[in-house]
């Protein structure tokens, strides 16, 4: 949630929601989706969604996108 949070232009609006979703694939990498919602910068409130995969192992971040657009890594 704090790696979302740092990427929202008002993080202090931020209210998680949606339901979020877990798949674990491999036995090792997780893969976690779901919602959130936020003020833009007109003080509009949208929804923005996030994906991010982690290796469960070490908890190494794999991917991490929000609202589209790729902030870290590629989708395994």
């Amino acid at each position: 949630m704090e790696n979302v949070k740092h990427n929202l232009i008002s993080p202090s609006t931020a209210d998680f929601k949606y339901q979020w979703s877990y798949n674990l694939s491999d036995n090792r990498i997780v893969t976690v989706q779901s919602g959130v919602d936020s003020q833009n910068a007109f003080g509009a409130l949208i929804k923005n969604t996030f994906t991010a995969q982690f290796d469960h192992s070490t908890t190494k971040v794999l991917f991490f996108e929000i609202s589209g657009t790729v902030i870290f890594g590629s989708l395994q």
